[in-house]
């Protein structure tokens, strides 16, 4: 059996992100690609992070979480 590597089976014809892209955008590339996870560039196209939809679902998760608090109080 051959040995696999990385660009044996990546996918390099996903645009990234960039750095301070609104979360609704996020999720929409995430579920248009059909990925997920995507790499996170800056403004000279240095990856910077990745961003899974893991992370995505964190972030609603406890935003959602802190307004419902704030609406009980």
């Amino acid at each position: 059996m051959r040995s696999l590597k990385v660009s044996d089976v990546m996918w390099n014809h996903i645009e990234p992100i960039r750095r301070g892209t609104p979360l609704t955008k996020v999720v929409k590339t995430l579920l248009h690609n059909h990925v997920t996870g995507l790499p996170v560039v800056d403004d000279h196209r240095k990856v910077i992070g990745f961003v899974s939809e893991q992370d995505c679902i964190c972030l609603l998760y406890t935003s959602d979480a802190a307004d419902e608090r704030s609406s009980v109080d």
